[in-house]
């Protein structure tokens, strides 16, 4: 049993020998090919010992990003949480396998110089060490034994691009076994806490402290920690504790106030048990300055261990990992949160995202740990590119191609400074916008193969899980979502069950749909829903609570028509849409849909083929159109066919719903 795997092309093969010995030389343990005894089975030896190495070690160039024995090796310790990738001639890895920073080895002559210290570095955290921390020690002979060690297997987070309300925050969660979230023993909700100032940006600093604390007692795997999306919505309610709980399914809450006097800070918090009201723990704190860091995380120890979390020095190392340790940061990001739903819920939506990407940039700047800001300053430019590929002007300061470049800087300068268990959600969020598709098929299986991590918000986490014939695992994935966010969990849910068909879950989440917050997507899901069930009077009752102004609106209008084949009010649809200054291919498209007219249909889509960002939009946003089945004929859409082809996908797609005027 070795400490490393070594996975690299045969012509690098003495490069590989070179990287061995100088492991070797720093106390590791080394398994590559070479070691393979006469007469073994290949296959299994192979296995073998990926399974038991604690870090895969790629060593990729552009002969190794051809082979087939490479990508498999990568693609076990991409899984697996082991990989650790380097590049011997600045060749990147392949879409799929950027899960860590590679490091470059172009000219390395087998010298033990800073690129294998970086390298032994990433190596002891693929391992679960601190670097230097129960490191290897270096050696004028290799070892007898192996060298400590404890594996580490890292979760794959779930999906997503969620930029509503949420942010990117990860939070562990509990896997959910059935439609309804189950309230675990250990689960916690932290509610923001409290600015007793009048000042707006004691009320940022206050969100701030507040998302350290659930940051620091989500790297625990003892508990359950409610998203950031759910519990915030609760800032400021006058519905009792225990009601609030019930609501997002815990057993506990953490709720605190700041108060600031000059420079000097008071921070009180408690600890609910839900179920009695009864206060577990409570303490107040008098901070000045760099002291506020240490409250932050006494604050959350304290916590942990009311709720019984024995605070071991592997959970302290994970809480301190997963802190900031910057409030100023914080603040900002706070900020910039609160400017992205400003944005959302506006009218100005361009103008107030651009005030959202400069204050995001800030906050990165202030803290480059806060790589989700990058996510968040990724909307404006997605909504560009997606707003173009459908035909609606965009900034005339900024081009499609511009867009989409800004899209991919964004991604991989997140990708710089993100977790590992973050990784695979930033591939997904590259593929979609690249022009290669081919680790789709992997990249998709990774993104939902998460059950340790919450990630929570509307998304992309339906990317082509049709196409792929990944729509069971879509519903597991969508049904374990209940237990990150049970406020928006059921939502997601329930169109999670409409592309799979399942009448008797679409049933059951039908009416936790509270329509009463009048949020465009859920509405939209639960009219999907009511027609589905042949419940069109239903249907019709939840149109009301839409905002009318909203496009959510007019596809409702647009989906109630088509359902009942009425032509004569999908014509009037039409007429009223064509008055506006612009009117885009998407709602173009939805009424050829439900008039049943095909050719009109390839028209539209071939139309938003051919503009930049059309295959993402097709793969996308396309999909939250209608549960149409088979939108148009992929000979339609030769680029989205090629992206199709190169995933292994196809475009069957059945339809739900039953559409009276559409017969393909």
């Amino acid at each position: 049993m070795a400490d490393i795997f070594i996975s690299y092309s045969s012509e690098e093969r003495a490069t590989a020998e070179q990287l061995a010995a100088a492991l070797e030389a720093r106390g590791y343990s080394v398994w590559w090919d070479r070691n393979l005894e006469g007469g073994a089975d290949f296959s299994d030896d192979i296995e073998r010992e990926m399974a038991e190495a604690s870090a895969i070690l790629v060593a990729w160039s552009g002969n190794a990003a051809k082979s087939h024995w490479v990508r498999d090796e990568a693609s076990y310790g991409r899984d697996a949480g082991k990989l650790v990738p380097i590049t011997l001639d600045g060749a990147q890895p392949p879409i799929g396998f950027r899960q860590v920073q590679t490091i470059d080895f172009t000219g390395w002559n087998g010298g033990d110089d800073e690129r294998l210290t970086r390298l032994a570095s990433a190596i002891d955290r693929c391992c679960g060490r601190e670097p230097g921390v129960d490191a290897p020690v270096p050696a004028a002979t290799p070892p007898t034994g192996a060298a400590s060690r404890t594996a580490m297997i890292v979760a794959i987070v779930g999906a997503i691009l969620l930029l509503l309300a949420a942010g990117w925050w990860f939070t562990r969660g509990g896997d959910e076994s059935g439609a309804a979230a189950v309230v675990a023993e250990t689960s916690v909700a932290v509610l923001p806490f409290s600015s007793l100032s009048s000042d707006e940006d004691d009320r940022y600093f206050a969100e701030g402290v507040t998302q350290e604390i659930l940051n620091r007692l989500a790297a625990l795997d003892e508990l359950r920690v409610t998203s950031r999306s759910a519990s915030f919505q609760f800032g400021g309610s006058e519905l009792p504790l225990n009601e609030i709980a019930e609501q997002l399914h815990v057993s506990h809450i953490v709720e605190g106030t700041v108060r600031r006097s000059g420079d000097d800070w008071r921070v009180t918090a408690q600890l609910i048990r839900a179920a009695d009201n009864s206060q577990l723990w409570s303490d107040s704190y008098d901070a000045t300055g760099d002291d506020l860091l240490r409250v932050q995380e006494e604050i959350a120890e304290r916590a942990a261990e009311a709720l019984g979390v024995l605070l071991d020095r592997g959970n302290r190392q994970a809480m301190t990992r997963a802190g900031i340790n910057n409030p100023e940061a914080y603040a900002m990001f706070a900020r910039t949160l609160n400017s992205f739903e400003r944005a959302h819920s506006g009218p100005n939506q361009y103008q107030e995202l651009a005030e959202t990407v400069e204050l995001a940039d800030r906050a990165f700047a202030l803290e480059p740990k806060l790589w989700q800001a990058q996510l968040v300053a990724i909307d404006r430019p997605s909504h560009l590119l997606a707003d173009s590929a459908i035909g609606t002007p965009i900034d005339p300061d900024t081009s499609p191609q511009q867009a989409k470049a800004e899209i991919l800087r964004r991604i991989n300068l997140a990708r710089e400074h993100a977790p590992h268990s973050a990784l695979p959600v930033l591939d997904q969020q590259a593929i979609i916008y690249s022009d290669d598709w081919s680790m789709a098929s992997e990249i998709v299986a990774a993104v939902m193969a998460d059950r340790d991590n919450c990630q929570i918000g509307l998304s992309y986490d339906d990317f082509l899980v049709q196409e792929l014939g990944l729509l069971e695992e879509y519903l597991e994935y969508s049904r374990h979502k209940i237990g990150c966010d049970p406020i928006q969990g059921n939502a997601a849910l329930l169109e999670a069950a409409l592309y799979a068909d399942k009448a008797d879950i679409v049933r059951e989440l039908i009416d936790k749909i509270d329509i009463e917050r009048g949020f465009g997507p859920d509405l939209r899901a639960k009219v999907q829903a009511h027609l589905y069930l042949g419940e069109i009077d239903k249907a019709e009752a939840v149109l009301p609570k839409f905002d009318r102004n909203s496009y959510f609106y007019f596809q409702a209008m647009t989906t109630l028509a088509g359902a009942k084949g009425d032509r004569a009010e999908l014509d009037r649809l039409r007429k009223f849409a064509e008055n506006f200054p612009v009117f885009p291919d998407a709602p173009r498209l939805h009424l050829a849909l439900m008039n049943g007219d095909r050719a009109l249909a390839n028209e539209i889509a071939a139309r938003i083929d051919a503009r930049p960002g059309g295959t993402a939009w097709l793969a996308t946003s396309a999909n939250t159109i209608c549960y149409c089945g088979k939108m148009f004929d992929l000979s339609a859409t030769p680029n989205f066919a090629a992206r199709l082809k190169e995933a292994g996908a196809t475009q069957s797609k059945s339809s739900p719903i039953k559409w009276p005027l559409k017969d393909w």
